[in-house]
């Protein structure tokens, strides 16, 4: 069977090279115009339909020969897929051109369910997590006041002695009054190492007011945010005790018209009705 095949595949090209020589106006005509290769999209699933395909071939060897069963698989694989390869086309390219990386329709759908998952995810995340930070900060600077407030600096107690020798404290106090002479001296003697300490100092100092003027109106603005709120609750709690005021009112309304009406007095009558109704679906 593969000789056959090869047979056809080499004999072909002689036809048609035969016909082109008979005719060459008609063959130069009709080259440009139309191309005969199969159209395909996808190089990948290509390949995947040879390799379905090469199986096929492979079961060719049972019924040949040992010795030649190798060699004539392996021509007859070469020759299929040389086939295929010259006789399909990617987007109008050949094979040697086309790309082998593509994706598949079911690949960009997976593609686009997964990016619809994480646009969710994102969404989700970005109504979710302000609101817990801001809970979080708001807790951590009220703990940070309270354990402010508990802080109280230590105070160890000197004992105070009295020295019975005068003479050696005003000898003591000398020589640290000639240290500290000295040290000013020297001191002095470099008046710009003295400017850039003050200067570093003032920086310091200037930061560490910024800094606590920030932190002061990081806590001023959170704390103005839960008076609001606390303001919105009260609001929403004296409402909640007009509807429940109204809702008693209309209970002993109903209980007083319960003696008069007939229909709520008839035996008949399996409708029950609750005391209170509402208060069941207001929150506690």
């Amino acid at each position: 069977m593969a000789a056959v095949s090869e047979t056809v595949l080499v004999s072909a090209p002689q036809d048609h090279d035969a016909q082109a020589a008979s005719d060459p106006q008609a063959t130069a005509a009709d080259s440009p115009l139309e191309d005969f290769r199969v159209r395909c999209t996808l190089k990948r699933a290509v390949m995947e339909v040879m390799e379905m395909c090469g199986r096929f071939v492979q079961e060719l060897g049972a019924v040949l020969p040992e010795d030649v069963r190798e060699l004539a698989l392996r021509d007859a694989q070469w020759t299929f897929e040389s086939a295929v390869q010259e006789n399909v086309s990617f987007n109008g390219q050949a094979w040697e051109e086309a790309k082998e990386h593509g994706l598949m329709d079911s690949d960009i759908k997976v593609l686009e369910d997964e990016f619809d998952e994480l646009i969710v995810d994102v969404a989700t995340k970005r109504r979710q997590y302000p609101r817990r930070i801001l809970e979080s900060v708001i807790k951590t600077l009220k703990a940070q006041h309270a354990s402010l407030k508990q802080y109280h600096p230590v105070v160890h107690p000197l004992d105070l002695k009295c020295d019975p020798d005068p003479a050696s404290r005003v000898e003591d106090l000398k020589c640290r009054g000639e240290d500290i002479a000295k040290e000013m001296s020297e001191a002095m003697k470099s008046p710009k190492d003295d400017d850039r300490k003050v200067r570093r100092r003032e920086k310091n100092r200037v930061a560490a007011q910024r800094s606590r003027k920030k932190q002061t109106q990081k806590a001023d603005k959170l704390h103005e945010e839960h008076e609001s709120l606390e303001q919105e609750n009260s609001v929403l709690r004296r409402e909640i005790a007009k509807l429940k005021e109204e809702l008693r009112h209309l209970s002993e309304a109903l209980k007083e018209h319960e003696k008069m009406c007939p229909l709520l007095l008839c035996p008949m009558n399996f409708v029950q009705l609750r005391s209170d109704p509402v208060a069941s679906c207001l929150p506690r």
